[in-house]
């Protein structure tokens, strides 16, 4: 946080005014040791003399001692970036210059969102960050996060920064297990009763000539609407994850929606989250606990399907319409992979492409890069890691999926 040295301001407005210590002094009723004192850091103003200086060489009171209470968009930007390098290095120091910006610029609503939006990335990284209420490290950037974009939206709650700290904030309090608040919050943007306001917007820009604010409202709509769905779907395909024709109804709006030219590029995860759900959904059920009743568990194979080079209590096979999902799922992620380290947008979106995916200067293609590589890593070892698919471990054709994945 930058410090405001009055007394170096003091004597810089001084002097660009034309006036000497005695002058100063002079206007203000005190003494000449009193004013070289201030600009040599020995003590400061009373504070109802303050104005007086500042009217005296004719700046406001925020000129004359240092203080912006905006930040320009590039320095938001430069912050952003150089506090998430912090926390790679170190998240406990990260999270209190997080704090010491947020109060120094607490009135800024562009760099407190900044700041929210980075919490809200980092609380599901931190320790703690699986249990609910979040605790710990967590917990810490949850608690803040969520202070900060409710700054944001007191500051302006009818600014686009507030609206878009609406599904961050909401997170962040289910996160710290305040479920009233994510009811109060997203009260007003739950569905009710169809309104086509984008509809009848861009019927009166029609009227008035103006066929390119038309286009703007339509498709900010159209993407609007897309991003939502594509977010909808994947949450219904975890909550029917038990209910396999549900999630097959599921699996088929999804996709549905990802054949549209673009779309794989405002969603690139909906189809590996869907078909992650819908493969294991059609493995038979993980055996329970000695006490509950035995289910039916998988299925030996037959001897032309046998794994080869495997022990006899190891020869289940992975059902064949399981393992076409999963190498579907190994599918999508190679295809999501590919779509962020290059996205193109969807042609039909073209009035609104100040919103999607920005043409990569080389650093910013590097990022896209990693954040593809570091995606198709974590979900590979999601299917790695889940002990629904352990019973088929000596499977070759599992085993080949599973190395497709570790490879992309």
């Amino acid at each position: 946080m930058d410090e405001i040295d009055l007394g170096r301001r003091i004597a810089e407005a001084r002097r660009a005014s034309g006036l000497t210590q005695e002058e100063t002094a002079a206007h203000l009723g005190v003494t000449k040791a009193a004013v070289s004192k201030w600009e040599r850091g020995r003590s400061l103003p009373d504070l109802v003399l303050v104005p007086k200086l500042a009217a005296l060489f004719a700046l406001s009171v925020d000129e004359l001692i240092g203080y912006e209470p905006q930040m320009p968009q590039e320095r938001v930007d430069a912050t952003y970036e150089a506090l998430l390098a912090r926390f790679e290095e170190d998240p406990a120091s990260a999270l209190e210059a997080v704090r010491a910006e947020a109060v120094r610029w607490w009135s800024c609503p562009a760099l407190l969102l900044a700041l929210g939006m980075l919490l809200y990335g980092r609380a599901p990284l931190g320790a703690g960050a699986q249990e609910r209420p979040m605790a710990g490290e967590a917990r810490a950037c949850a608690d803040l996060g969520r202070r900060v974009l409710e700054r944001v939206r007191a500051l302006a709650p009818e600014s686009e920064e507030a609206r878009r700290a609406v599904a961050p904030l909401a997170a962040l309090l289910q996160w710290l297990g305040e479920d009233e608040g994510v009811f109060a919050l997203l009260g007003p943007y739950l569905p009710g009763e169809p309104v086509p306001a984008a509809t009848i917007a861009a019927q009166v820009y029609r009227q008035r000539g103006d066929d390119d604010a038309a286009a703007r409202v339509l498709q900010h709509a159209l993407l609007c609407a897309a991003l939502e769905a594509a977010a909808d779907v994947q949450a219904l395909a975890a909550l029917y994850g038990d209910e396999p024709e549900r999630l097959a109804e599921v699996a088929a709006v999804a996709e549905g929606l990802a054949v549209v030219p673009g779309m794989t590029a405002l969603a690139p995860t909906l189809l590996p989250m869907v078909r992650r759900v819908l493969a294991v959904s059609l493995l038979p059920p993980v055996a329970p606990a000695a006490d509950a009743a035995e289910p039916p568990g998988p299925a030996p194979c037959s001897e032309e399907d046998a794994p080869s080079g495997g022990s006899e209590d190891a020869r289940a096979c992975v059902p064949e319409d399981a393992l076409v999902a999963l190498e579907r799922f190994a599918d999508a992620v190679a295809a999501c992979s590919a779509t962020l380290a290059a996205p193109e947008n969807p042609p039909v979106l073209g009035a609104v492409a100040d919103l999607l995916w920005a043409a990569p200067d080389p650093a910013m293609a590097t990022t896209r890069a990693e954040v593809a590589a570091g995606l198709a890593s974590s979900l590979a070892t999601s299917v790695a890691a889940d002990p629904r698919w352990a019973p088929y471990a000596d499977d070759p054709r599992v085993r080949a999926v599973q190395a497709r994945l570790a490879a992309l």
